[in-house]
């Protein structure tokens, strides 16, 4: 099942004049609208960019609310000879990961990379309501998305006005919450999100428990699981998040998280608690323990 939407304008690349030496990369305007595609496991936008024929198509899959987005761009460009990639909303404050990417081979001929991508702004996009101004105003504002790194030639996608997308795709974030048997609605408007409530013990434990190669990919941001969980915070399941990691490192840390991680549980509006989720292992552990 796919649903679209559609952004107003489609607004032509523009050509700067520059004194340095490197050219600017093109702005490759879009191909027609964004589509949004789901399943019982995530939801994704996708897009295409530049030669109608042999088109540029951006993918933004999520996997839980407040997660960054699985990025996929497919070409028919030439691999970067090292890669490097950097997927950027540019004029935002999203922060990005440079080097955490892999690429693969397009079923059609050409060549795909894939990686985290930040939205950032107000939230870092944890809110879900179906409007807040602040937030609203901050996706409507980003419009250009930094593809380098990745290919021979680095260039820049006009996304124009990401707010009708992020809105669709948060309608279908909670219809996957709903999904997994939690209250969707009621995680719009939470009046706290679960969270860890032995952040530094946890994680001296998993470092200390969890086999040396396990940690390295967890600390590092490469091995995100989604724990879900009940109305005391009790853990009563844990899933892979995105296509990272072997059943087995899954297995283990979902395990450690159990046994050594405490959570409190959402609250509702009325502040009620709730079933709910976390998701573990998207960010670097370092930085979140020491608030680095």
């Amino acid at each position: 099942m796919i649903r679209a939407c559609v952004v107003a304008g489609l607004v032509a690349a523009i050509s700067v004049p520059t004194l340095a030496q490197d050219p600017a990369p093109p702005t490759l305007s879009p191909v027609g609208p964004w589509a949004l595609e789901y399943d019982d496991t995530s939801c994704a936008l996708s897009r295409n960019f530049g030669d109608a024929e042999n088109p540029e198509r951006l993918e933004l899959r999520q996997y839980a609310p407040g997660t960054p987005f699985l990025g996929t761009v497919s070409s028919q460009r030439q691999p970067a000879e090292e890669l490097k990639a950097h997927f950027r909303f540019l004029g935002t404050n999203a922060g990005s990961s440079r080097g955490a990417s892999w690429s693969f081979e397009s079923p059609g001929g050409g060549h795909g990379v894939s990686m985290k991508v930040y939205i950032g702004g107000p939230g870092n996009g944890t809110r879900l309501a179906s409007e807040d101004a602040e937030r609203d105003a901050y996706e409507q504002s980003i419009e250009e998305l930094s593809i380098a790194g990745a290919f021979a030639d680095d260039y820049i996608l006009k996304v124009e006005s990401m707010h009708a997308p992020l809105s669709a795709m948060r309608d279908c974030m909670i219809d996957l919450m709903s999904h997994f048997g939690l209250d969707g609605e009621a995680h719009r408007t939470l009046s706290q999100r679960a969270e860890i409530a032995n952040l530094s013990q946890s994680w001296r434990s998993l470092r200390r428990e969890l086999p040396k190669e396990v940690y390295a990919k967890y600390n590092a941001g490469l091995l995100p699981v989604l724990v879900f969980l009940d109305e005391t915070g009790g853990v009563t399941g844990c899933r892979r998040l995105m296509p990272l990691g072997t059943d087995a490192e899954i297995a283990s840390l979902c395990g450690a998280l159990s046994k050594y991680t405490k959570f409190t549980p959402a609250k509702a509006a009325e502040g009620k608690p709730i079933k709910s989720l976390k998701v573990e292992g998207v960010y670097r552990v370092r930085t979140a323990a020491t608030g680095g």
